[in-house]
């Protein structure tokens, strides 16, 4: 039996809005204030998307500061899938940053608002360090380890002239292969992505000035696209059963709403540094 992208609802030209609304993590947070989605959730409605005839075409409503830069990358893999198939528009709502702008890079069209935050092309890596408060409060600690590096995370020591070396080589990497998926996405030069990439957010406006965006406008704008993309008119905008209603429910909860507002004027920074463990790599 073939799936249907929402058995509830009738329709024959039908465009699937999938959400992105969060922090994108491998596995949601131990945190339950903090909104987070993982690839196999939006993977899932990009398939049931893919695989309903009736559906012509997909528009990725996306609200995110970023995350997991291999959880970042497997959703823009099934967003290249999905290209070969059925058209599929990218909407910025208020956020799309980091990890959330390289998903959303890999639509075939990006739409945002003036208003709407776009960007934050950087890395982002740290460590606590509370060794001499520990000390101040008369707490030791031991370390038994094999390997030189093994506890290079450790908040009981600091991080060494060699180490910082290391690290740093590896985010300069990470960040290369960011602006290189982004000029591959966005038909960019690296240089001119290079330049941009420093981190820093910019409002819908500037950037499709940038490049980093097709047009500016909000969802029917996104609709528009879509029926141009897919050359049809659509009779339905289909919502996924269980994700209609409520759908700023795991975004907008008041901690995680003044995180995301830190988001806005900061990129990634801490707010992101508090959305994953100590020692991930973050887009």
């Amino acid at each position: 039996m073939r799936k249907k992208f929402n058995k509830k609802e009738r329709y024959s030209n039908g465009i699937a809005v999938v959400h992105l609304d969060g922090a994108i993590m491998p596995k949601i947070s131990r945190r339950p204030s903090m909104g987070s989605i993982t690839p196999k959730e939006i993977i899932d409605d990009l398939e049931l998307a893919r695989d309903d005839k009736y559906i012509k075409a997909v528009l990725l409503s996306i609200n995110s500061p970023g995350g997991s830069p291999v959880a970042s990358e497997e959703i823009a893999d099934a967003i290249y899938e999905i290209r070969t198939q059925k058209p599929i528009v990218g909407l910025i709502r208020d956020l799309g940053a980091s990890g959330g702008y390289l998903v959303a890079s890999a639509c075939y069209e990006l739409v945002a608002r003036e208003t709407s935050i776009v960007g934050s092309i950087g890395v982002l890596f740290g460590k606590n360090t509370y060794y001499e408060l520990m000390r101040n409060l008369g707490v030791g600690h031991e370390t038994f380890k094999a390997g030189k590096y093994k506890d290079l995370l450790s908040p009981h020591r600091d991080i060494t002239v060699e180490e910082r070396a290391l690290v740093q080589d590896m985010i300069d990497k990470s960040y290369e292969h960011f602006i290189g998926i982004v000029a591959s996405n966005r038909n960019l030069e690296e240089k001119t992505v290079r330049e941009m990439a420093t981190g820093w957010i910019f409002l819908g406006k500037e950037a499709k000035e940038k490049g980093l965006i097709d047009y500016v406008g909000n969802k029917v704008r996104a609709v528009e696209r879509c029926e141009v993309l897919g050359n049809f008119e659509h009779d339905k905008i289909v919502e996924r059963p269980d994700k209609s209603k409520g759908l700023l429910g795991r975004l907008m909860s008041p901690s995680t709403m003044s995180e995301v507002a830190y988001a806005h004027a900061q990129g990634l920074a801490d707010t992101l540094t508090g959305k994953a463990e100590e020692g991930y790599i973050l887009f």
